[in-house]
């Protein structure tokens, strides 16, 4: 009893959430309002993980032995992967209840008991006794500590952003503790074990004298599948019980109805006595209530049908198209309130396309060009995959022009073209330049034959007394002389 005198503040604490959550059901969806007497809970689509209602569904709570379906999960991993086996012999150790005070519910296996590992799974899930929880463990890790290692990986690799495990049991301790969320996730988990399902769903099972004990019948903690039980929901396909004092009464189950599959988790609940003077344990009433709400106002619904054009988006290139349509690739079928109003469905588009750039022809009917996030009365409901509706065929001009222009802007073919440019100029530039100076050069040839005439010239004339016109039309006909 000393450990419940530890966490005796804790329950304080817990007590006053279950007053606060009491008066607010916060819900993701506009169904009838529902208030559940619990610290926390969650009702979700087992098949896609979507809320549909939860309460606090992230405070950290005490799970109780809804620990063990962890220890379950990891015990019947280790089966799949062939490191045990349900045949295997486990001889229980010294270790059997090395962390288990007296309070807590056992089977009273004994040190040096024989038992099956199929036989010990019975035990953990079925029963839910603490002790075959750490043979469980010994035998798939060789210690106690690796095993509740390996359980803290796997709820990280779930999602469990909330969740921690310090026992293989759910015995109180400040460091086991987890969220109806994280235990929604683990739950899901492990009904899509097929041998925890099995397991969770038997009634009753006997389990064969061991080296040290008779047959024991195990009966199923869990009375919403016990058909004599004034619990029996006839939904009801299997869950896990947890109860202590710190944590109170806890159940995570999973019920289905006709194609509804549904997973939900109550934590922290009490055991009242009715007007009638009998006793109601509220993990099993409001989990039923919680499953009959889902029932009754959540259905499967198509939300986007693959007709529905989602959106037109411009394409370059296209011959006689300048847009192409996105739709579905498939069509968009959820659990989904009854309520709600489809034709205010949302979408958030992303193209399989850099920032910037558009898309261009040619497109195939059918092609994969990007996503969109779907949204319901402002609750997302995953991603579907985007195609193009039709076919828009590419432009062979436009493309040649585009691939001139394109090879025009790039940096090589900028560099060629000023290079030749700069090549011509000068080409034009030394042609000027040597036209210039030719005509310079026969400009002083010609100055400089006409001075040596006149030099002659005046020479004859000093030595004739002739003027210089007569001593050029002398040189005329002298000319015209020597012609002949």
């Amino acid at each position: 009893m000393k450990i419940f005198k530890k966490i005796a503040i804790y329950y304080l604490i817990s007590a006053l959430l279950i007053s606060s959550a009491v008066s607010s059901a916060p819900r993701a969806s506009a169904a009838p309002e529902l208030t559940l007497n619990c610290g926390a809970a969650v009702l979700a689509d087992m098949d896609t993980g979507t809320v549909l209602y939860s309460v606090n569904p992230d405070a950290k709570m005490y799970p109780a032995s809804l620990t063990k379906i962890m220890t379950a999960i990891v015990a019947l991993e280790a089966c799949q992967n062939g490191k045990v086996s349900f045949s295997d012999n486990v001889t229980c150790s010294p270790n059997l209840y090395s962390d288990i005070d007296e309070d807590a519910s056992t089977l009273n296996l004994a040190v040096g008991e024989i038992l099956s590992f199929e036989d010990l799974m019975y035990c953990v899930v079925l029963r839910s006794a603490s002790e075959p929880c750490n043979a469980v463990a010994e035998h798939v890790s060789g210690s106690i500590s690796a095993f509740i290692g390996e359980m803290n990986d796997k709820a990280a690799s779930l999602g469990c952003t909330g969740t921690h495990f310090s026992n293989t049991h759910g015995l109180p301790d400040s460091n086991n503790y987890s969220t109806a969320r994280d235990l929604m996730l683990i739950m899901r988990k492990a009904m899509s074990m097929p041998m925890f399902a099995k397991l969770t769903a038997t009634e009753e099972y006997t389990l064969p004298a061991t080296n040290m004990s008779e047959e024991r019948v195990l009966k199923n903690t869990n009375n919403l599948i016990r058909e004599k039980s004034t619990y029996y929901y006839e939904y009801a396909k299997g869950g896990k019980t947890g109860y202590t004092e710190a944590a109170g009464f806890c159940l995570a189950s999973a019920a289905q109805k006709g194609d509804v599959r549904l997973v939900s988790v109550v934590l922290k609940t009490n055991s009242v006595v009715l007007s009638d003077g009998t006793t109601q344990v509220q993990s099993f009433s409001e989990t039923k209530r919680l499953f009959q709400w889902g029932f009754a106002n959540f259905s499967y619904r198509t939300v986007l049908s693959t007709m529905r054009i989602v959106r037109e988006v411009d394409v370059e290139l296209g011959n006689g198209a300048n847009k192409v349509a996105l739709r579905p690739a498939e069509p968009i079928i959820l659990l989904i309130d009854n309520s709600a109003d489809l034709s205010k469905v949302e979408y958030t588009v992303r193209l399989n396309i850099p920032d910037g750039e558009k898309l261009t022809a040619p497109i195939t009917a059918g092609e994969e060009l990007g996503e969109a996030d779907v949204i319901v009365n402002g609750v997302s409901y995953g991603t579907v995959k985007l195609v193009a509706n039709y076919s828009v065929e590419l432009d062979k001009a436009k493309f040649i022009s585009s691939q001139i222009q394109n090879t025009l802007k790039t940096g090589v073919v900028r560099f060629i073209i000023i290079a030749l440019i700069l090549m011509f100029v000068l080409y034009i530039a030394f042609i000027i330049y040597y036209n210039v100076r030719r005509q310079k050069k026969k400009k002083a040839a010609n100055e400089l034959a006409r001075q040596k005439i006149e030099a002659i010239r005046a020479k004859e004339a000093l030595t004739t007394g002739l003027t210089f016109e007569e001593i050029e039309k002398k040189q005329e006909l002298t000319g015209r002389y020597r012609r002949r």
